[in-house]
């Protein structure tokens, strides 16, 4: 009407007359329901100890940011005052709550309109520090949920952050809610914690292992290991951020679940990569010959290594080689005796195909720019650190020795 709303305060009665009587009898009745709204509205913002002038409804109207910023107010206030002398903690005091801020919402048509039912039941969680209470308003036994089971579980998420990061004390780390979002993501591939049961964050807790749910989800979902940042992301927040020995038993992990669905060239990938992570921690360690952490890493890279180059169904006797040539740098002394075992067929099978290919009379190179013999490569390239101390040199120079 072209009215300055925030002048609305300086009109007398008289003021207001010519303005009412130059509208119709529709427009009078729309006015006095929303008089009607707004008047309902304060009386209830009023009983939160949350009085609001009347001309602010008519400045928040199709106003989104005032209206959300009210909502907050709302859920928030009822902890920092007192109702009839006690603390706003009583549970009938809470629901109502809820039902009040519904009746502002109004369906769209109220004073909180702009705001949306699940951004209702959002606020309000996020208000909200009785975890039972909020499980029975949003999963009630008795009738229908009010929420889809998505947005429930996101609204939780959501409100188990906004409770962190307005903590007024940091000590419950960052891993408190990464423990929660950890829990959501294996909730919704389905990972239970027994057959069944379905898991929490409890669970997740108590667990000795917790890589074991990676295993799970892997052995669960056979194409999971495709997707490799996202299942080391998964380890980080089960509570393994910047855990080194973790990060090598996950990808071990990853080229096993590779190698189930017979995807060779992944499992090869991430052995190698595997291997990179232990070179970066050797390095970081270097001098520490009794680092724990690193045997424990050694051992889980030895014997992926092992695993995907053992493979009948393997084609590439090259790759099958330098896996072999990680896992006996890599393994104890007392595995060296069976890897050479299948090092020597795995050599005696690539003679074999070099001598099979002479014989197709295929272009090779001069006998000078041959390949070496993969003894050889492996003595000069793989097999260096092996002979960094004296428990190889003997068993291998007999093998070479032998013509092996």
């Amino acid at each position: 009407s072209g009215i300055d709303i925030n002048s609305l305060q300086t009109y007398s009665p008289h003021d207001f007359l010519p303005i009412f009587k130059a509208k119709n009898k529709n427009q009078l009745q729309k006015i006095i329901h929303s008089l009607g709204i707004h008047l309902n509205a304060a009386k209830i913002l009023s009983r939160y100890n949350n009085p609001i002038p009347l001309r602010w409804f008519l400045q928040s109207a199709k106003n989104y940011t005032m209206q959300k910023q009210l909502c907050i107010q709302l859920s928030r206030r009822t902890n920092d005052f007192e109702v009839d002398g006690e603390h706003f903690e009583n549970e009938s005091e809470w629901i109502q709550l809820l039902e009040d801020m519904k009746i502002l919402q109004g369906d769209g048509r109220g004073v909180l309109g702009e705001i949306s039912i699940e951004g209702i039941y959002e606020n309000f969680i996020s208000g909200l520090l009785k975890f039972r209470l909020a499980r029975e308003i949003l999963l009630p036994t008795d009738e229908s949920h009010p929420l889809k089971m998505d947005i429930t579980e996101k609204l939780v998420i959501n409100a188990s952050r906004e409770f962190f990061d307005n903590a007024t004390s940091g000590n419950m780390n960052h891993a408190e809610i990464e423990l929660i979002e950890a829990t959501h993501a294996l909730s919704e591939k389905k990972i239970c914690y027994q057959p069944g049961v379905p898991i929490h964050p409890l669970h997740i807790r108590i667990s000795p292992n917790r890589l074991d749910f990676i295993d799970r989800l892997l052995s669960t979902y056979e194409d999971a290991y495709r997707d490799p940042n996202s299942i080391i992301k998964l380890a980080t927040k089960l509570g393994y951020r910047n855990d080194k020995v973790a990060e090598v038993k996950v990808m071990a992990m990853l080229a096993d679940a590779a190698l189930r669905d017979n995807n060779f060239v992944t499992a090869y990938d991430t052995c190698v990569d595997l291997v990179n992570v232990i070179k970066a921690m050797a390095s970081a360690n270097k001098g520490d010959n009794e680092n724990t952490e690193l045997a424990l890493a050694n051992d889980a890279a030895w014997r992926i290594c092992y695993e995907v180059a053992k493979q009948e169904n393997y084609r590439d006797l090259e790759q099958q080689m330098t896996l072999m040539g990680y896992a006996l740098s890599l393994c104890p002394s007392d595995q060296i005796a069976d890897l050479l075992n299948l090092w020597r067929k795995l050599d005696e099978e690539q003679r074999s195909a070099r001598t099979l290919k002479a014989k197709t009379n295929l272009p090779e190179k001069s006998v000078s720019e041959k390949v070496k013999p993969a003894v050889e490569r492996v003595e000069s390239v793989l097999m260096t650190p092996l002979f960094q101390g004296d428990r190889l040199k003997n068993l291998v120079s007999s093998w070479l020795g032998s013509g092996f």
